[in-house]
């Protein structure tokens, strides 16, 4: 589970990172660790290795995701 984790907090700016982080994203989601708007900003943002996911769940006033112990 801590790999997933990992991934979801990819380096911005690496080849392919937004679809890292995206893929991370859907393993949360489907194991309930993430909403489903949380998950969505992952998708809009999966192609876009140098934009921030964190920036656009401030602007829309969701939680950022973190791992539960």
């Amino acid at each position: 589970m801590r790999e997933i984790w990992q991934a979801l907090a990819t380096p911005l700016g690496e080849p392919w990172s937004g679809r890292v982080r995206y893929a991370a994203a859907m393993e949360l989601y489907g194991r309930g660790h993430l909403r489903h708007e949380v998950l969505e900003v992952y998708r809009m943002l999966s192609r876009l290795d140098h934009a921030d996911p964190h920036l656009l769940l401030q602007d829309f006033g969701l939680p950022q995701p973190a791992p539960q112990d």
